[in-house]
Parts: structure tokens; sequence; C-alpha cells
């Protein structure tokens, strides 16, 4: 359901579930201005506001690791434009609402 909402939105699927020694990324995009998006899913059965609660600091600092991990793995240059969304899917609606940019990201930090 993530991945057809995100298709809708106009992103390219490039890889679902990527893993490395630091966890795991649920879908990488691509814009079609070639921005790579690294998407969080959080399924929940009606209570969105706990799936935001669970995409927390420390999440999102797993995150910013994957994603440079990433781009060093699959040899894209360190300035690739990235982007961090979230995909909130509520299973007793079977609805997804999508998030681009949900958070921030330091390239420093």
């Amino acid at each position: 359901m993530a991945c057809e909402c995100l298709i809708r939105q106009g992103l390219a699927i490039l890889q679902k579930n990527w893993h490395s020694i630091l966890g795991e990324v649920d879908i990488i995009a691509k814009t079609s201005n070639g921005c790579l998006v690294f998407v969080e899913v959080k399924s929940r059965w009606g209570d969105q506001e706990s799936a935001w609660d669970a995409v927390d600091a420390k999440k999102r600092e797993r995150q910013r690791r994957l994603a440079m991990a990433y781009l060093k793995v699959n040899k894209h240059p360190l300035e690739t434009p990235l982007r961090f969304d979230v995909v909130l899917v509520d299973l007793k609606t079977n609805t997804a609402d999508h998030y681009p940019a949900a958070y921030l990201f330091d390239r420093e930090l």
C-alpha cells in the first residue's frame, strides 16, 4: 500500500527493505529530478498519532546514517539530494498518507 501511494505521488521505487549492518530502510525511491527519498513506513490500526511518535529522534538519526551508508555502498555522490518521507498506513481504513520531507536532514551530524 505504501509503495502504491508513493507511485501515485510520482516517485519511482528503487528498493524495498534495504538492509545494512546499521539497520533497514523501508523504501528507497527517487523523484523525477533525481532526489533520493528514504521512506519510513508506519502502520497502525486507526491511531496515526502513535505512528508519528514511533519516528522519534533516535529513528531519524538511524535513517540519516542508513542514507549515508546507502550512498556509499551504491557509489552515489555524497552531494546527491536527499529527502526523508514518512508514510502512515491506517490498517483500519486501509489508507496511506504520504508526508514528504517529514523531517530535516543534516549531513554534518
